[in-house]
């Protein structure tokens, strides 16, 4: 009885025939494919060589969309012949397989045939024997190579002519005058565009003295390497108040420039203006050369809250920034102790100034403590007097401010005070109120003292014009009683002569000056002017040193003060 053959040699011979089997579909399906294929391979590396050189660059529109319809009905022209593709079947991969290793009485289908006719015990065990013979001529299977026979359709090798445009075509790609496959689908104006530049940056407001932020790099020139650059840092942080500008240069003149907020809520930032700059290329070449056209466009706009700057070009994103945006503060103002006069008579007030970026301005608020009445016409409004600022560095913030304001004619009345503070970003803060008497300048002489009263009267209502008439008539009533001096006589008589005749408030205001300058005339004499001219130079010195003045200025001032204190 024939002995079957084992498990394992079945298992041996099935699986070499299954990977001669595969390799021997693969070779078929190649040599059957890729001469139907190479038609079309010719085609498409044509229009890649044509693309790479840059040809398309230099035709019309009209002439490139031509030249690409043609490559496109050459393309379906050369699908035709795929139609004509068969996938080999098994028996012609078997029968490939016995030809290729030179196999007699087919071996390699007898594995998978069945005998024909009635089956028995013995036909079986025939057949099973025949198969084991037949099995042992297959223990060296070999492949076959494939044999597309592509030489004896084209015995000129015409292939290899564009298989090397195609290579020489990619190296030409990568230079300066090299194309890109998407030529052959770009217009004109499209193509000459020049490749868009990005300058950002954020300049803070001055009074942070904060330097400027640069948001690019010089990377995105190429928006290829957009993705280094500083645009995909993380947030920017920024003081409240800044302003983003961004210059586009080149590109295509589409570019649009959007803020979102950190609700999503988006805004547009409109460009300043355009710039178009025309070039003309070197002189000495023959053909008359186009110009080219550089598109300038400036954005800018402030940064008031946190959020994303975004640059798009249509559907294209140029650059994203994120904005952190630091608040600006109110100032806070404060009293240091109480206001006071000074050893000279002036105003003097400490407090204190505190603010992130420092306060722009400061100034002392005064309101009388006891309302004129609503049907009074004052000549002067409230006193002017600006603060002096904190220096930078100076431990507290602290700073004073010393003025005379005896002259005024609300010195020796009571006052509401209040200081008052303002930054830079307009943010203004206010201290407590304070209730005091204004520092006047104390009159020993009843007469002056008088005349003070009158010019106070005057000064806070115009409609007691009349009243004041009356007590210079009262005053100068008996001459002889009240002057020891008939100059201060004269000079009173002059005065209600002026005031009588006085119609318009500069002439009353006038008149209150003159008043001023009698009642000082009457306390002291001549030396009422001596120290007003004292009073002056010292205010000017001290004026010179708080704004910075030059050397030469401070020399003078002193120089005043000295011949005033002489």
């Amino acid at each position: 009885m024939t002995q079957r053959p084992t498990f394992t040699s079945d298992r041996s011979l099935a699986g070499r025939l299954a990977v001669s089997r595969l390799a021997t579909r693969v070779s078929m399906t190649v040599e059957r494919g890729w001469p139907l294929l190479l038609p079309l391979v010719i085609v498409a590396s044509l229009f890649l060589s044509v693309s790479w050189l840059g040809l398309f660059l230099l035709l019309p529109d009209m002439a490139r969309i031509g030249l690409v319809a043609v490559f496109a009905i050459a393309a379906l022209v050369a699908l035709y012949p795929l139609r004509f593709f068969r996938v080999p079947s098994s028996a012609e991969i078997d029968r490939r397989i016995e030809a290729a290793n030179l196999l007699l009485h087919s071996p390699v289908l007898v594995q998978t045939d069945r005998p024909s006719g009635r089956e028995s015990i013995f036909s079986q065990a025939l057949w099973r024997e025949h198969q084991k013979r037949m099995a042992e001529k297959l223990g060296n299977l070999g492949g076959d190579l494939p044999r597309t026979r592509v030489p004896e359709r084209d015995p000129w090798g015409l292939r290899a002519v564009a298989a090397l445009v195609l290579v020489t075509a990619f190296a030409f790609s990568f230079g300066p005058s090299g194309g890109r496959i998407a030529d052959g689908f770009s217009a004109q104006a499209a193509r000459d565009a020049v490749p868009p530049r990005i300058d950002a940056w954020v300049t803070p407001p001055a009074y942070t003295g904060r330097a400027p932020v640069f948001l690019t790099s010089p990377a995105l020139a190429n928006p290829a390497l957009a993705s280094n650059t500083n645009q995909a840092a993380s947030t920017f942080t920024v003081p409240e108040g800044s302003d983003v500008s961004l210059r586009v240069t080149g590109g295509s003149g589409e570019e649009t420039l959007s803020f979102a907020d950190a609700d999503g809520n988006a805004r547009t930032i409109e460009p300043a203006g355009q710039q178009a700059d025309a070039a003309q290329s070197a002189a000495g070449k023959s053909a008359a050369a186009k110009p080219a056209s550089s598109t300038v466009r400036q954005f800018t706009g402030k940064l008031t809250a946190n959020g994303t700057l975004t640059l798009n070009s249509g559907g294209d994103e140029l650059g994203s920034w994120a904005f952190a945006v630091i608040p600006d503060k109110p100032p806070q103002i404060r009293f240091v102790g109480e206001p006071k006069r000074a050893v000279n008579g002036s105003f003097e007030l400490n407090y204190q100034i505190d603010d992130d970026y420092g306060a722009a301005s400061a100034k002392a608020d005064f309101v009388l403590a006891d309302p004129p009445a609503p049907n009074a016409h004052p000549l002067y409004g409230p006193p002017e007097m600006p603060l002096t600022l904190p220096r930078r560095g100076v431990k507290g913030n602290a700073a004073k401010t010393t003025k005379d304001l005896t002259e005024h004619v609300w010195a020796g009345g009571d006052i509401k005070l209040r200081l008052v503070a303002t930054d830079d970003a307009g943010h203004t803060a206010t201290s407590e109120t304070r209730t005091l008497v204004m520092p006047e300048r104390p009159f020993s002489n009843p007469l002056a003292r008088a005349v003070i009263e009158q010019r106070r009267a005057l000064a806070l209502d115009a409609n007691a014009k009349s009243r004041v008439l009356d007590l210079m008539d009262a005053i100068t009533l008996r001459p002889e009683d009240t002057f020891d001096n008939m100059a201060h006589y004269l000079a009173i008589m002059s005065a209600r002569t002026r005031l009588k005749m006085a119609d318009n408030d500069d002439k009353l205001r006038d008149e209150v000056a003159y008043l001023w300058e009698i009642a000082l005339g009457i306390e002291e004499g001549n030396l009422s002017d001596a120290e007003r001219r004292l009073r002056q130079a010292q205010q000017a010195l001290q004026d010179a040193i708080k704004n910075g003045a030059s050397d030469e200025e401070i020399d003078k001032a002193m120089k005043e003060l000295r011949e005033a204190m002489n």
